[in-house]
Parts: C-alpha cells; structure tokens; sequence
C-alpha cells in the first residue's frame, strides 16, 4: 500500500496470501506500487500506477518510472490515468 499525500490518493495491490512475496515496495510520492511473486517458478512484478494529471508533471512521472520497477520474468502494470495515452505524444 502506498498511502500517497494531500495531492495524490495513493495506491494499493491486494493479493492472496497463498501467494509468496518476495518483493514489494511504493514510491516516495504514493503513486506507484508493486508486489514481486513466483508463477510457475517465474518471477512476476505487479505494479501499481497512478500517474499524475498536469502533462508537465506526468512527462517527468513516466521519465523516473522504470526507477522504481525491479526486473522481472514479466511485469504487469495498472495505470489509473486522467488522459489518454496519444496525449504524451
């Protein structure tokens, strides 16, 4: 869970608890979270976004990102985002 501040909501991953986590972690800020498990002896990240809304603040967001995802087997991310994508364009 990554509780965020005044300016941003944060974000959350919820998960089984059969599931081993080997891994976890959120940004300072409380925009990204992510959870790393095994899958069929694969390491999986799960990540959690919620990109900021001003395109001046978001086009640095996304620049950093990759700073805050460990490499994995495969990544699956989630953005909750005000825009669509053609926007960063």
């Amino acid at each position: 869970c990554s509780l965020g501040t005044w300016l941003a909501g944060g974000t959350l991953i919820m998960i089984k608890k059969k599931y081993e986590i080997i891994d976890s972690g959120v940004d300072p800020e409380g925009r990204i979270a992510y959870v790393k498990i095994p899958c069929n002896q694969i390491p999986i990240v799960i990540v959690s976004v919620y990109a900021p809304a001003q395109i001046t603040e978001r086009c640095a967001f996304f620049k950093d990102l990759h700073l805050y995802i460990p490499s994995a087997g495969v990544v699956l991310t989630h953005f909750d985002h005000p825009y669509t994508f053609d926007m960063l364009l």
